[in-house]
C-alpha cells in the first residue's frame, strides 16, 4: 500500500486544501492564534485581552510610581476542546482512478463536512451579542439598516477596522435587492454586479456564510430581577422564564442586555454587560423584551462586529501510532490557519481515510459585535 499511497497522497491533501478554502468563511474574518506544536484534547491557548484605559493628570513626584496603578491586560483562556472527524474510505478501483487523475466526490464532501462544523461553531457566537439593531425578525429593506448597525458598534466603541457583516443566503437576497448594493452609480465595480458579490459598504468587509442559522428570542412575560454586576435573580417570572441568548431591557438601566447563563434548578442568572449599580430585592426591576426584538422572534443569525470579538485557536494533532499499519499525514493552511490531519489505513478490503481537526473558540469582546434584523424564516 505505501507506493501506491505515496502517489495519492500528496492529490488527496493538495484537494484538501482547496475544498477547505472553498467552504470556510469565519475563521479568515475572527482573531487567530496559531502555533506549529502538536496539541491534545484538553490543552489551553491564552489569548490576550487588552484593558480599558483612561488619561490621568501627571504629578511629579519624588517617589517611584505605585505598581498597584499600571494596567495590565486580561486573558481569555480557551479550551482545544473540539475534536471533529469525518471518514470515508476508497476501494481499490478509486486508488486507480486517484492516479489518473480523478478524486472521488466523498473525498471532498468529508473536509467540507469539517468546514462546515468550524464555521456553525463561530457563527453560533452570534447569540452572545447584545447590541442589536434595526428589528429582529424584519428583513434588511434599506441602507439605513446597515447604518444602524455602524451607529451601534460606533457606541459600543468597537474600533472602526477591520469590521465586518456576515449574512446567510436570505440575508444575502435582501441586500441585493437594495439599489445601493447592486448599482453601478454607488460605486460598485462591473464584475462584482455580474457576479453578484458584495465586497464592501459602510466600513465593513460583508461576506455570505451558507451555514448562517437561526436565532430565537424566548417566551418570556413579566419578569422582575434583582442584584449588581452580571449576577442577577429572578425575583418574578409571570409564564415562561427566559432563555440563554435572549436580548432583554431592564428598567433603570440604560441599553440592552443578553442573558448569558441560568443556573438550573435555581433562579440566578447571568447577564452582559454588568448593570450599573444594585438593583435592589426589596424593589426588584422588571424585565422585558425590547420591542423590536419581541419574545418569540425567529430570525436570520446575520452579525456585524469586529474581527477581536471572537477568537478562534487550532493546533496541528501529532501523528499517534503512525507505522502501525496506519499513514498519518497533515496538512496547514496558511491563510485560514487550519490545520487537518489525514490518517489513511487498510480495513476490509479497502482503504480507509478519516480526516480530523482539533480546534477551540471564545466570545472574548462582546462589546464588538451586533445583531442585525433578520426575516422570521416562518413568513419566507
Amino acid at each position: 500500500m505505501s507506493n501506491q499511497l505515496d502517489v495519492i497522497i500528496p492529490q488527496i491533501l493538495a484537494r484538501g486544501l482547496a475544498t477547505l478554502r472553498e467552504n470556510i468563511v469565519m475563521p479568515f474574518l475572527v482573531n487567530r492564534g496559531y502555533q506549529a506544536e502538536a496539541a491534545q484534547r484538553g490543552d489551553t491557548v491564552t489569548i490576550p485581552v487588552p484593558s480599558a484605559m483612561s488619561a490621568v493628570d501627571v504629578t511629579a513626584s519624588a517617589l517611584p510610581g505605585d505598581p498597584t496603578d499600571f494596567v495590565t491586560p486580561s486573558s481569555v483562556t480557551i479550551p482545544l476542546d473540539k475534536w471533529k472527524k469525518s471518514d470515508f474510505s476508497l476501494t481499490d478501483k478509486d486508488l486507480v482512478e486517484i492516479q489518473e487523475g480523478y478524486l472521488p466526490l466523498q473525498a471532498e464532501e468529508a473536509v467540507k463536512a469539517l468546514a462546515n462544523q468550524v464555521d456553525s461553531d463561530l457563527l453560533g457566537m452570534a447569540s452572545g451579542f447584545y447590541g442589536f439593531s434595526a428589528e429582529l425578525g424584519q428583513p434588511l429593506a434599506q441602507m439605513s439598516d446597515l447604518v444602524e448597525a455602524r451607529k451601534v458598534l460606533n457606541q459600543q466603541l468597537a474600533p472602526m477596522d477591520p469590521r465586518y457583516i456576515v449574512v446567510g443566503p436570505q440575508g444575502e437576497a435582501e441586500m441585493l435587492g437594495i439599489q445601493a448594493f447592486h448599482d453601478a452609480s454607488f460605486g460598485v465595480g462591473g464584475e462584482a454586479i455580474l457576479e453578484g458579490r458584495i465586497v464592501r459598504r459602510l466600513g465593513f468587509g460583508i461576506a455570505m456564510d451558507q451555514n448562517v442559522d437561526d436565532l430565537a428570542q424566548g417566551d418570556m412575560t413579566n419578569a422582575t430581577v434583582s442584584g449588581e454586576g452580571t449576577s442577577l435573580v429572578l425575583d418574578v417570572v409571570s409564564g415562561v422564564a427566559p432563555s440563554v441568548g435572549d436580548i432583554v431591557e431592564i428598567a433603570s438601566q440604560a441599553g440592552t442586555f443578553v442573558i448569558t447563563s441560568i443556573n438550573a434548578g435555581s433562579t440566578a442568572i447571568e447577564v452582559a454587560p454588568a448593570i450599573a449599580g444594585t438593583i435592589d430585592s426589596g424593589t426588584p426591576a422588571s424585565l422585558t423584551y425590547p420591542t423590536n426584538a419581541p419574545a418569540g422572534t425567529t430570525y436570520e443569525g446575520r452579525m456585524a462586529f469586529h474581527r477581536d470579538a471572537m477568537a478562534f485557536v487550532t493546533r496541528p494533532l501529532s501523528a499517534g501510532a503512525e507505522g502501525l499499519g496506519t499513514v498519518v499525514r497533515s496538512i496547514s493552511d496558511p491563510e485560514s490557519r487550519l490545520t487537518l490531519r489525514l490518517e489513511i489505513s487498510r480495513e476490509n478490503k479497502q482503504t480507509r481515510w478519516c480526516w480530523d481537526i482539533l480546534y477551540g473558540f471564545a466570545l472574548i469582546r462582546r462589546e464588538l459585535g451586533v445583531r442585525m434584523g433578520g426575516t422570521d424564516p416562518s413568513t419566507l
